[in-house]
């Protein structure tokens, strides 16, 4: 074993940099085979995209936030107007901002539609709270896109 260590070690290396007639006839060859910083190079070059792919999930998770804010303060108004009788439009509307307001939703950027409607002879609320949610990804617009929270329930007779 000690005899194959030794071979290794006066082995001539395989790429010699430092002869005259390389750096003559190729000056940047040395640069070439060079690979000291490689990989902040490499880094340089994939950050962007690992940045944006980074800030893509956290837009993607406060979306996905938003739409389950609404969908609960939806429901959490059906089933008010479930177990309360007499309940109007306007009652509806603000019992819903208030369930957004404490989901820590802005509710004046919410808006909340109630109505009333019968099928079948039992009369139905139903409360839907939509909010125009902008993505604010650095350098990339993708618009404005509607999240909409809906609850359809019987309404309290």
């Amino acid at each position: 074993m000690r005899r194959v260590i030794e071979y290794f070690r006066r082995a001539e290396p395989r790429f010699d940099t430092t002869r005259a007639d390389t750096s003559r006839t190729r000056p940047f060859w040395g640069l070439i085979r060079d690979r000291a910083g490689i990989a902040a190079v490499e880094f340089a070059a994939a950050a962007p995209f690992l940045l944006v792919l980074i800030l893509g999930v956290f837009e993607f998770g406060r979306g996905l936030w938003l739409r389950n804010a609404l969908q609960y303060a939806a429901e959490e108004t059906g089933h008010y107007a479930m177990v309360h009788a007499g309940m109007t439009v306007d009652s509806l509307k603000s019992y819903t901002k208030d369930a957004l307001a404490a989901a820590s939703v802005d509710p004046n950027d919410v808006t909340v539609t109630a109505d009333f409607s019968t099928t079948g002879g039992v009369e139905f609320v139903t409360v839907t709270a939509t909010y125009a949610f902008q993505p604010t990804i650095v350098f990339v617009s993708l618009g404005t896109i509607s999240l909409v929270g809906r609850s359809r329930v019987p309404a309290a007779s």
